[in-house]
């Protein structure tokens, strides 16, 4: 190596090596801070931990709590500290403390999440609830309910025309029933003439009536019958709606 001679200046650093030396000493500054954030939140998370873990919720609550502590913080280690404050109070039993203190962490940070430490499955389910309800805060408004609309009236035919049909087809169908029977009714009584007549011509006469007479009652029965079986089908049509 050549030693410098004596009385010579030294060399002179160059403008890229000078820019690099204050960018990285402002890199620097900029991110201790944040640093420090983080590790003082880390800090105080570890020694409520401590107490927490050893059951003194009373004692965790208050480092927690502290409010020197917290106003040195970021919004982001201010949201971690909250959250395992809402733990504790939820441990506590004061469930209105605890939901105060998760709104206040997610209003921080919405992805804020619980410290590791044991929690039951309530607890997890409130700070579930009051993540939705973060969430819901900060989306969009739902949609407002609008009423239903009433469905098109539907044409119906009134179903007196039907009515008077079915009573129309009854009455008939009555009608020839009770001439069915009375025709029945003479065709017996002439095919016991026939029997009781004296003359071969008189028997062979009346048992021809009395024929005639038992078909025109067949021929009204079934007709009646028809008839009325008609009605009843127009009366069961009369009920349907729409018809």
């Amino acid at each position: 190596m050549i030693a410098r001679a004596a009385g010579q200046a030294p060399p002179r650093v160059g403008r890229a090596g000078a820019a690099i030396a204050m960018g990285a000493a402002l890199a620097f500054g900029l991110a201790a801070p944040a640093r420090a954030d983080g590790d003082a939140a880390a800090a105080l998370i570890d020694e409520a931990r401590a107490r927490y873990q050893a059951v003194e919720y009373d004692t965790a609550l208050g480092i927690l709590e502290r409010p020197a502590a917290l106003e040195a913080l970021d919004d982001a280690g201010r949201a971690r500290v909250r959250a395992f404050a809402g733990l504790v109070r939820a441990q506590m039993a004061d469930d209105a403390g605890a939901r105060s203190a998760f709104a206040e962490a997610l209003a921080l940070d919405l992805c804020v999440a619980l410290p590791d430490v044991p929690a039951t499955p309530r607890i997890i389910a409130m700070f579930a609830e009051e993540r939705a309800r973060a969430h819901g805060a900060r989306g969009t408004a739902a949609a407002p309910v609008t009423a239903p609309t009433a469905p098109p009236s539907q044409q119906t035919t009134s179903p007196m025309p039907v009515v008077a049909a079915a009573a129309a087809l009854g009455g008939a169908g009555a009608v020839s029933l009770v001439a069915a029977g009375a025709f029945g009714a003479m065709a017996l009584a002439t095919h016991a003439d026939a029997n009781a007549a004296e003359f071969q011509s008189d028997a062979v006469t009346k048992a021809a009536q009395a024929r005639d007479q038992a078909l025109v009652g067949n021929t009204l029965l079934a007709l009646g019958v028809v008839l009325v079986v008609g009605a009843g089908g127009a009366a069961a049509l009369a009920l349907v709606p729409g018809t």
